[in-house]
């Protein structure tokens, strides 16, 4: 690892204290140019050291378990979703693991989360953040919820953007899952978003094959990934006007 300057140790020292800021933020309290903070950003990023994401940063002292790949990529993921979201969005968040961390570091915007996610009511929420927990039967292996009331109360709701994960994904069978009831709440998550349909998931679930399929690739708009995504399956995507960023 390299060693880092006083400036880039001021710049930690200010997350950990604020836990999320901009750039603009932490460049009035690092009393240094916008220009400056951004290299340092991606210098202290690349060493793990803090999450960076569009148009701002956030410490890694609370959130990311130390040494814990899997964890910061998820994390990563899931921070650059939130920049997707806009002040009064309403969106879903499905079973994902990785989507439900969006609730870590949506802190600055006001925004309704519906979920058939359980993992949910474990999360410390602000008070910038309305939950809404779709009821049900729950499957306590998978920490989610289906079943006829979940999707009656859904079809009474429209959100403006949507997060998934997913169990497999191509371009060809479209979204996968190994969870037959859970099928269904994807799609109605889907059908019923009218704004950007964003998969959040690592390179290892391109190809795979579920029993499963909750939506056709058409479906959505946004692939978050990893840069091991394969380059067939990337242009796969990018051929059904799909954006795929890899982080």
């Amino acid at each position: 690892m390299k060693s880092i300057n006083i400036r880039q140790q001021k710049i930690l020292s200010i997350l950990e204290h604020y836990d999320s800021l901009s750039v603009s933020e932490i460049s009035r309290l690092a009393g240094a140019s916008e220009a400056t903070i951004r290299r340092d950003l991606i210098i202290l990023s690349e060493q793990n050291l803090l999450l960076k994401f569009h148009g701002g940063a956030k410490s890694l002292a609370k959130e990311i378990v130390p040494n814990s790949d899997e964890q910061t990529q998820k994390a990563q993921y899931a921070i650059y979703a939130c920049s997707l979201v806009e002040d009064r969005d309403v969106i879903f968040i499905n079973t994902s693991s990785t989507a439900i961390l969006m609730l870590k570091y949506l802190t600055n915007k006001q925004v309704t989360v519906i979920t058939n996610n359980t993992r949910a009511v474990n999360y410390e929420l602000g008070r910038n953040i309305e939950l809404i927990v779709l009821g049900g039967m729950v499957l306590p292996e998978k920490k989610s919820i289906v079943g006829h009331f979940a999707t009656d109360m859904l079809s009474h709701i429209t959100a403006n953007k949507c997060f998934l994960g997913v169990g497999g994904l191509s371009a060809q069978n479209g979204l996968g899952t190994t969870i037959f009831q859970e099928a269904r709440i994807n799609k109605m998550f889907l059908d019923r978003c009218g704004g950007e349909k964003v998969v959040l998931t690592d390179s290892s679930k391109f190809g795979n094959e579920c029993n499963f399929i909750s939506a056709p690739a058409t479906d959505i708009t946004h692939i978050i990934t990893d840069s091991l995504c394969p380059v067939n399956d990337e242009q796969s995507f990018i051929n059904l006007g799909v954006q795929v960023i890899k982080i």
